[in-house]
């Protein structure tokens, strides 16, 4: 992909062919318009699952196949191949959704993948996707993220993954890594409070309906995981994340 978005800046003047905002268009047009470059067939919104909550639609492997993606998948690929042609970028957070931060000049611009790599301000996304001031500041949202933080952000998908299979001490793992990688990634915090209550309800709700039927050598493990649950979402909540409504 990276090889034919080089082709479509070879058909340009060598000077402004080697300028990162046409290297930008130049990845636009690959994504987003039908042409050669694509065969015809560029890539879209799916409409149907904006928020990817379909089984592996979060999943870049996922796009690529139906060119059809969301708000995980889109800036993958936008970010991806970017960084293949040499633009400085990175991910950032909102609410439930990912975006693009295009570093140029020392400037940083916001690019919305599922809106074809659009420029989107700050305010944008704190009208369409409210977030709180302190969340803001605690680099919860709207950071421009490191790499290593990136990277944590990306590998919630395999969070999800453990979590939907029942995995849940694995998840509290992989949790810790990610929280590790990025200190502020309140969404893997609350994972990691799911999977918490998700032990707690297959070992002991399920089993022991009433709490007076809870066996005396399981109390300790009960209470143990209940404060577990509640410790990672105060720290979520401690960040200035919120339950979206």
């Amino acid at each position: 992909m990276a090889a034919t978005i080089r082709k479509m800046l070879a058909m340009l003047p060598p000077e402004p062919a080697a300028t990162d905002i046409e290297k930008l268009k130049a990845l636009r047009a690959f994504i987003y318009e039908a042409g050669w470059w694509n065969d015809n067939r560029p890539f879209q919104y799916d409409l149907s699952d904006p928020l990817g909550q379909k089984p592996g639609s979060q999943l870049l492997t996922t796009y690529l196949a139906t060119r059809k993606g969301n708000c995980v998948s889109m800036p993958m690929l936008l970010l991806a191949l970017g960084e293949r042609l040499g633009l400085d970028m990175t991910l950032s957070t909102a609410p439930l959704h990912l975006f693009v931060k295009w570093t140029d000049g020392g400037k940083t611009w916001n690019l919305e993948a599922t809106s074809g790599g659009g420029f989107a301000r700050d305010e944008h996304y704190r009208k369409q996707l409210p977030m709180t001031d302190e969340a803001v500041r605690n680099g919860v949202y709207l950071k421009t993220l490191t790499r290593r933080e990136a990277l944590s952000v990306m590998a919630t998908a395999v969070l999800d993954r453990l979590i939907a299979a029942e995995r849940f001490d694995e998840a509290v793992e992989v949790a810790d890594m990610l929280i590790e990688a990025y200190p502020a990634n309140a969404y893997a915090l609350v994972k990691k409070g799911t999977a918490y209550y998700r032990l707690l309800e297959r070992d002991i709700i399920k089993k022991y309906p009433r709490e007076s039927d809870i066996p005396a050598d399981k109390i300790t493990y009960a209470n143990e995981l209940y404060q577990a649950n509640r410790d990672a979402f105060a720290k979520a909540e401690a960040l200035g994340w919120r339950m979206p409504k």
